[in-house]
């Protein structure tokens, strides 16, 4: 809803109410971070599905979107190939989570952008219309 209502419109709306480069600060990242977010869901939902025929714990869930894991330190030893497909794998899981701490640490500047934005008439109508 975030996407459709705010972030998509301002960066189809062009300059003059709001420059792409602010609306991308303002919100920082939050198309990846959303794409984290099914990702985590759909293996949340897996789990609950299965609650008794997977081990009734979800700790391992989580650990497997930001860690490494022996199996693919064992394919990683093993095979040239598979080296290239884990360290893409494990870089994507790293970067996924360094997303939310530039979305948190992008909190002041997000609200000062907003502030400076709020000067713009365009926008506030935008944000009044919405």
């Amino acid at each position: 809803m975030l996407l459709k209502v705010y972030y998509h419109p301002l960066l189809e709306m062009g300059d003059d109410v709001v420059n792409q480069r602010t609306v991308k600060s303002i919100f920082a990242q939050i198309e990846v971070i959303l794409n984290y977010n099914r990702q985590l869901l759909a293996k949340l939902q897996d789990r609950m599905d299965h609650w008794f025929s997977k081990g009734q714990c979800m700790g391992d869930i989580f650990l497997s979107m930001v860690c490494f894991s022996s199996l693919s330190y064992y394919l990683l030893l093993t095979r040239a190939f598979t080296l290239t497909i884990f360290f893409i794998y494990n870089i994507i899981q790293v970067v996924f989570l360094k997303v939310y701490t530039m979305y948190v640490n992008n909190y002041n500047t997000s609200l000062q952008l907003l502030l400076a934005a709020g000067s713009n008439a365009k926008f506030n109508a935008f944000l009044e219309v919405t």
